[in-house]
């Protein structure tokens, strides 16, 4: 592109202020301009052209001036889309071209072109080769492998903050693994709801083969029919169901100020279509999440409600150009702070737990987002605890080495395995030891169950022993006299208070 020519050169340099476009350039004076000619300039701030030609998209309205180092300024009469021949029959475009017509020469801006995800291919004699590096693949695992249609509407049409531009996905193994199915009947026709809360679809899923960490064998799915909005609720039996639906009436009418006017719920999941198809979804996502990094079956209960999470700051064909967040809340999500499921994240130790000398960072999985406040959860490998941080450094490309033992030999009765009957020199023989122990193993070879501290007063009032703590503190509370109970003035606000839920090991307190 670059030819020497003995010919008289000239150059011209841009003050440098703030805010101000710049502008850096060296060029030859005999070269005749050409449309397929480009210069990568490192000092000029924006792409840059004069001919109105190469423009697919042109706003005319954009309109600034660029100073020069000789104080001349040059007039910008639009910004826009242009395409260029990257010479093997690829066409790229360029975005935020600034159009001037006094321009002789078109521009590359090396600094725009590093907004963009590009890395130095190769440094030739006269030029500089840069290749594009897509976060496609990254965003997709970040997005509970959403598929890459969903993922381009997002970003075409702008349906949420902080996602860039998505190209192809490679060909993803925990999509073949979660997602794969036989091609679907036609669909027919059903009734829309018009407004939030007309129409609310329900489903139960269960049982699962394998509890939770909470003891939950089953979920209950809630799904708004008009914004396609849906909300999770964990289960130990069936029973339960009646119950949680009283609860999350009370949480919707009481959050959208609206009250349900029918409830289409069936234990048979095709009687009720929408449920059918968002409980099948949700179900392949968190599948996808969990057999992508080889997590163990334990951690459904976290899949799901991730991938619920994730689902409704995702595009749906039932809901034009918006998510369900958006249409439910009216205002667009913000997903820069997506993280992929199952990543390594190190989360910060409180001053108070650590001595100067101890580590300051416990090494967790990173398991799904919080609901009642804007922190990550993550779980403790070692210790066993589902920890809720914002103190988070995540390593997204890296994963927890889950080791998958060798199917145990299958029992003959459906009760658990006594424990008391090996002998430890059996054991020994049977599984050798070794440095690093995966949480499966312990799983297949042991009886474990680990409950997490309740989230949020309706969890802690379902157990006795939260039930027996929190009475015991209001005690406390009324005979230390810490609070007097008045009346409530008109003129006066009221400052909201929660219940914090935490178990103390080996407390003095």
């Amino acid at each position: 592109m670059l030819e020497e020519r003995k010919a008289r050169k000239q150059a011209n340099y841009v003050e440098q202020e703030e805010d101000q476009v710049k502008l850096f350039m060296a060029y030859n004076e005999e070269v005749v301009s050409s449309n397929n000619i480009w210069f990568l300039d490192s000092g000029c701030s924006n792409h840059m052209t004069g001919i109105k030609s190469l423009f697919k998209e042109l706003d005319e309205s954009h309109k600034l001036k660029v100073k020069l180092g000789d104080d001349k300024q040059v007039q910008v009469e639009g910004k826009g889309t242009v395409a260029v021949n990257n010479g093997h029959g690829n066409v790229k475009f360029l975005y935020n071209v600034y159009f001037i017509p006094s321009l002789t020469q078109n521009l590359l801006s090396v600094g725009q072109l590093m907004l963009f995800p590009l890395e130095v291919s190769s440094i030739e004699k006269h030029a500089l080769v840069v290749k594009e590096t897509s976060e496609s693949n990254l965003w997709h695992l970040r997005y509970g492998h959403l598929n890459v249609k969903g993922l381009k509407l997002l970003s075409k049409k702008e349906m949420v903050f902080g996602l860039p531009k998505i190209d192809s996905v490679n060909v993803c193994e925990g999509c073949i693994y979660g997602k794969q199915s036989k091609k679907p009947f036609p669909k027919g026709r059903s009734r829309r709801a018009s407004s939030c809360l007309e129409i609310i679809h329900a489903d139960l899923c269960g049982p699962m083969q394998t509890a939770s960490f909470g003891g939950s064998r089953y979920f209950l799915l809630f799904t708004d029919d008009h914004s396609r909005m849906s909300w999770v609720y964990f289960l130990q039996s069936k029973a339960e169901t009646f119950e949680t639906f009283k609860k999350f009436k009370a949480f919707v009418e009481k959050q959208s100020g609206k009250c349900i006017k029918r409830a289409d719920y069936s234990l048979f999941t095709r009687a009720n279509g929408v449920a059918e198809r968002k409980n099948r979804t949700v179900v392949e996502m968190a599948r996808s999440m969990m057999k992508a990094k080889n997590l163990s079956n334990h951690f459904w209960a976290e899949g799901v409600a991730t991938a619920v999470y994730l689902l409704n700051i995702s595009p749906t064909k039932a809901v034009l150009n918006r998510t369900p967040y958006e249409a439910w809340y009216g205002r667009k999500p913000w997903v820069s702070h997506l993280k992929v499921f199952d990543s390594v994240a190190y989360t910060l130790i409180d001053s108070h737990n650590r001595s100067k000398l101890d580590e300051k960072s416990i090494k967790c999985i990173f398991i799904g987002y919080c609901s009642q406040s804007k922190g990550y959860k993550l779980y403790n490998p070692v210790s066993g605890k589902i920890i809720v941080s914002r103190n988070v450094v995540f390593d997204e490309k890296a994963s927890w080495t889950w080791r998958i033992p060798a199917s145990p030999t299958p029992s003959n009765s459906p009760s658990s395995p006594n424990l008391s009957s090996s002998s430890s020199s059996q054991s020994s023989e049977e599984t050798p030891p070794r440095k690093f122990r995966s949480l499966r193993d312990i799983y297949e070879t042991t009886q474990v169950l680990f409950v997490a501290d309740p989230t949020t007063f309706e969890e802690a009032v379902e157990k006795e022993e939260w039930c027996s703590a929190m009475k015991e503190e209001i005690a406390t509370i009324e005979k230390n006299e810490t609070w007097e109970l008045v009346e409530l003035s008109e003129d006066k606000n009221v400052i909201g208070v929660k219940w914090v839920f935490r178990t103390k090991y080996l407390s003095r307190w």
